[in-house]
């Protein structure tokens, strides 16, 4: 079976998954409310990999059903 590469999202597209701008998903990242990015493709590229944003949104949905 082969594994599926790891699929990444630029800022922009995690902005827009969110509906939230560019500058809040910095903020999101630094105070916790969303994973730090990566940067395979370089320091300067900003990353965030799919599969833990799909991670953290569950996260967030088991938490706020326990509230």
């Amino acid at each position: 079976m082969d594994a599926q590469p790891k699929r990444y999202l630029r800022k922009n597209a995690v902005a827009t998954r969110y509906a939230i701008t560019t500058r809040t998903v910095d903020r999101k990242s630094r105070n916790g409310s969303l994973p730090p990015p990566q940067f395979p493709a370089g320091p300067t590229i900003p990353l965030w990999a799919e599969d833990e944003l799909d991670q953290h949104d569950a996260r967030t949905r088991s938490e706020a059903a326990a509230a």
